[in-house]
């Protein structure tokens, strides 16, 4: 009898190991995954000058949110978001800071100051 008790104990305990060991496979990369898409943008911080083409106003639960769009000197247009209250107006020229991504992803565009 205990022969079959030490049996039934070691393929519990292999049965055991063996889902840990699968659980452990999906659960891990899971969260590299979810860090990776929920962590700040860590690469290069560079500032570049723009001049404001248009603001667009979105509707939201929270209220209002105020983007402005600026032509950079290469000719592309990026959206960055402004605070209501700004005293901005179309065509004054702004200096932006781009934070790069670290690996994939978008580049981050924020209103430093009004030139």
């Amino acid at each position: 009898m205990s022969r079959i008790n030490t049996k039934i104990d070691s393929y519990v305990r292999c049965q055991r190991r063996k889902t840990i060991f699968e659980v452990s496979v999906i659960i891990i990369p899971a969260i590299f995954i979810l860090i990776w898409f929920f962590s700040p943008p860590l690469g290069k911080v560079s500032d570049i000058e723009g001049v404001i083409d248009q603001f667009i106003l979105l509707p939201s639960d929270e209220g209002d949110l105020q983007y402005m769009m600026v032509k950079l000197p290469n000719g592309s247009l990026v959206r960055t978001k402004v605070y209501k209250g700004s005293s901005l107006k179309t065509g004054s020229e702004v200096v932006l800071q781009v934070q790069e991504p670290l690996l994939l992803g978008k580049k981050v565009y924020r209103l430093k100051r009004v030139k």
